[in-house]
């Protein structure tokens, strides 16, 4: 008898044996494929979604909580940043000296819009303004 005979013999004589370790190395097999194809699925989502964005702009907090939040909207939103931040970051310093002005028109002692309207006017040469504002801002 060969060895092959031997073993036909042998998986014959234990057939209920030779079916669960068929079934088990199966089972085993498609659970890896499965596993294998869920994350190239989800790498590849992540890449499609972050695909675009240069920079992700927000409010203090954890960076990690920002970007799950604004790019892949899994976590709770940071917050808000003021619009002038938001203008100054563009280059639209005059927009945003103007929007602070108005925010501090409404609330006067508004620490973030006096920081926005101070580094508007930095940007654009006005410094006698600027210094009158982190006067404000020190005595607040």
């Amino acid at each position: 008898m060969t060895l092959a005979g031997l073993s036909l013999a042998y998986l014959r004589d234990r057939a209920l044996n030779t079916a669960l370790n068929i079934l088990l190395l199966t089972l085993s097999v498609a659970t890896l494929v499965i596993l294998v194809l869920f994350s190239s699925q989800l790498s590849e989502r992540f890449e499609r979604d972050a695909r675009g964005i240069d920079l992700v702009v927000g409010a203090k907090g954890s960076p990690l909580q920002l970007i799950l939040s604004s790019i892949y909207q899994v976590d709770v939103p940071t917050g808000n940043i003021p619009l002038a931040t938001v203008e100054m970051l563009l280059g639209n310093h005059e927009a945003a000296a103007e929007m602070a002005r108005a925010v501090l028109q409404m609330q006067p002692r508004f620490t973030a819009a006096l920081r926005a309207q101070i580094a508007a006017l930095g940007h654009l040469g006005r410094a006698e303004e600027a210094r009158a504002q982190v006067r404000a801002l020190l005595d607040s």
